[in-house]
């Protein structure tokens, strides 16, 4: 595939297999939360937090499982995010490690650059790579952008930006109730259709710098070797097509041409006189 033929394809394939398992590992501990998570609150609750309290021992199964679930879902999250970072260091080699990474984790503004980082490596990957005057801080090179295609990567990356949104607010400031950690079906659901747009934005930004960066195949101007023409050269007057050594010796033996006579050593070829 084209877009695993670069650094920015390869990191962007690792990046979707993190998204899999990260949706994978949330679905299991939602179904965990929907079948035992309420249960087991209860039970933890009645046992004030103590391991050693009369029934404990009929709790720890569940807390386990519930443990190995939370563990999966947060490496799987830590690498889907360390995957992200790479990749846009791939698409964006004019801008330190520094500044993609403050872009994510300064307060307030992670709400804005992340989704202009993003833009912009669409913007870079759109454009001639012909040598540019350098932007701004969080703006591409100063070149034109190429607008095909804008108004439909705009949708996109605005899309993909709220629903990501939508997915942190659901899951760390509004989760459900009930259960241990409160993650039901909209939590789930939007951390699926982020996942999924997010997907999309880098298959967009990802195609397009290969599609820019493959160079031109176009056609040679030499002119084709006329194999055609040789072959009937070598015909003996419209006769079966001759071996090369024969048409070789048959030249050499034509009027002008030195005579040839056979070597009598094994493997050497015919002497010219």
């Amino acid at each position: 595939m084209r877009s695993t033929s670069s650094p920015a394809g390869r990191a962007a394939t690792a990046l979707y297999a993190w998204f899999t398992v990260q949706v994978i590992a949330m679905a299991a501990l939602m179904v965990f939360e929907e079948s035992r998570g309420h249960r087991l609150a209860l039970q933890i609750a009645a046992l004030g937090g103590d391991p050693d309290a009369p029934g404990a021992d009929q709790v720890v199964g569940a807390v386990t499982t519930f443990a190995v679930l939370v563990m999966a879902l947060v490496v799987a999250t830590c690498a889907a995010a360390m995957s992200y970072l790479v990749w846009l260091r791939r698409v964006l080699p004019d801008v330190s490690r520094l500044r993609i990474v403050l872009a994510w984790i300064v307060p307030v503004v992670n709400l804005v650059a992340p989704l202009a980082l993003a833009d912009r490596a669409w913007r870079q990957a759109g454009t001639s790579p012909a040598p540019a005057r350098r932007g701004g801080f969080w703006n591409g090179p100063a070149d034109e952008p190429a607008q095909e295609g804008r108004g439909r990567w705009l949708v996109l990356a605005y899309c993909w930006w709220a629903s990501w949104l939508a997915a942190l607010f659901l899951v760390f400031v509004r989760p459900g109730h009930d259960g241990l950690t409160g993650i039901g079906l909209p939590q789930l659901g939007a951390t699926i259709v982020a996942a999924v747009l997010c997907a999309a934005a880098i298959r967009e930004v990802t195609s397009l710098g290969e599609v820019r960066r493959t160079p031109e195949i176009r056609p040679s101007r030499q002119p084709a070797h006329h194999s055609g023409y040789f072959r009937e050269r070598h015909r003996a007057g419209g006769g079966p097509e001759l071996p090369e050594l024969a048409c070789q010796s048959r030249r050499w033996g034509s009027p002008g041409r030195p005579k040839m006579r056979p070597s009598r050593t094994p493997g050497v070829g015919p002497i010219s006189e």
